[in-house]
């Protein structure tokens, strides 16, 4: 017998209610058969929803296939229509991240005249949630190979994924499925700079759909810096009392510290150098020995992180030293002050002043001078000019350290 479509839909809300409740499989109350429709979700977007299932076999062929929805099974209503030469359906105009009730009938006729053959089952489908851009997302913190993070929290959020951004269209997860704001990304190098994201996700509980955001700011994260290498005084002005210390430069790096420290580690010196890896040193101490050490740092929220320390560079320059040659040009005497620190003295001569120096002899910290008479183990000769080098020693543990600032190179005689 027809049906006129609005007995129809009242109808089928008793008789599907019925048959949830009642579990039966055969017949629904109303008399209508069931049909196991297939029906399943094939995709997902925030505000609609693909659907397809399989084609009415009964005794009659249906005109259409009506579709059904429904916030619950109690309370599902008409919502389109495809002919039935078609198993599938868009359904549009949905609330993002929400849980609806979907059926489908199979029918004949249209309008007042149509007429359902059997009554589909209701199948839960969902929409895919909007979730906003996490935002606050700065470095915390880092060691010489991890970067420290944190990010504000999302409303409604569920996860948090972590992303390294490589390059445009190219990034790697490298923290998934968290569920806290803050992510330590280990296995990196120093001075190393990478920059990441972070994308927000939320997972509808009813259905399992999960919704991410879309957008994302990325920023560049610093990991510490590397051991200084390279320290060297670079220039050195007897006549001024000046120094320039020098030290390989690095990337990703805030800025250097420089430390100059005398023999009994008072330091005489310290100063953040920015981004030069050099520093003046003026006046530059006589008299004593010194030891001078870098290090490279970054600034993560406005904290410094350092780097380890180089090796101390260890250096001494006499306040005076004298050179002079005997009246028969036979003997040549050198005289130096002592330096504090120095643990012995090393007198050398050349007869260039760019040349090969020989060392002559090592002393003892306690000597100040010394007298020489040969070069090559021959007397000196009055035809030649020699001159004379003086080296400060220091030893630090079972090394010895040689002073790279020396006395009386200029002082040919």
């Amino acid at each position: 017998m027809k049906k006129s479509m609005k007995m129809l839909l009242m109808v089928f809300a008793v008789a599907f209610g019925v048959l949830l409740v009642s579990g039966t499989t055969s017949k629904a109350a109303s008399g209508q058969a069931t049909w196991n429709s297939g029906l399943k979700a094939t995709g997902q977007k925030t505000q609609s929803v693909d659907l397809q299932w399989n084609t009415y076999l009964g005794e009659e062929t249906a005109d259409y296939y009506y579709i059904y929805l429904g916030n619950d099974t109690e309370n599902m209503r008409f919502f389109n229509y495809v002919n039935s030469s078609r198993t599938n359906a868009t359904i549009t105009g949905l609330a993002p991240g929400a849980v609806y009730y979907a059926a489908i009938v199979p029918v004949i006729g249209y309008g007042d005249e149509a007429e359902a053959l059997a009554w589909g089952e209701a199948v839960k489908i969902g929409t895919v949630p909007v979730v906003n851009p996490v935002t606050g997302l700065k470095q915390t913190s880092a060691t010489a190979n991890s970067v420290t993070m944190t990010w504000d929290p999302v409303s409604g959020a569920t996860s948090y994924d972590v992303y390294r951004y490589n390059n445009y269209n190219d990034y790697t997860i490298v923290g998934q499925n968290l569920t806290t704001t803050s992510h330590t990304v280990g296995g990196l190098n120093p001075n190393m700079s990478v920059y990441y994201f972070v994308v927000a996700k939320q997972t509808v509980a009813e259905t399992g759909i999960m919704g991410q955001s879309s957008e994302y700011t990325r920023i560049a994260m610093k990991t510490v810096p590397a051991k200084v290498t390279l320290l060297a005084i670079t220039n050195y002005w007897q006549y001024l009392g000046e120094a320039v210390y020098g030290w390989g430069s690095m990337s990703n790096i805030s800025g250097y510290e420089f430390e100059l420290r005398n023999s009994s580690n008072k330091v005489l010196i310290k100063k953040d150098t920015g981004t030069s890896s050099s520093c003046d040193v003026k006046p530059f101490p006589k008299g004593v020995f010194t030891k001078a050490r870098a290090r490279a740092y970054i600034t993560v929220n406005n904290k410094k992180l350092y780097g380890p320390w180089s090796n101390y560079l260890y250096n001494a320059s006499t306040k005076k030293c004298t050179v002079k040659r005997s009246a028969n040009k036979k003997k040549i005497t050198v005289k130096w002050t002592k330096v504090k620190g120095a643990t012995g003295y090393k007198v050398s001569i050349s007869t260039k002043s760019n040349g090969k120096y020989k060392k002559v002899k090592t002393l003892s910290k306690k000597k100040s001078s010394l007298t020489i008479t040969k070069y090559n183990k021959k007397k000196l000769s009055k035809k030649k000019k020699y001159f004379i080098r003086v080296e400060y020693l220091i030893k630090v543990g079972k090394k010895t350290y040689t002073s790279k600032i020396v006395s009386g190179d200029s002082l040919g005689i």
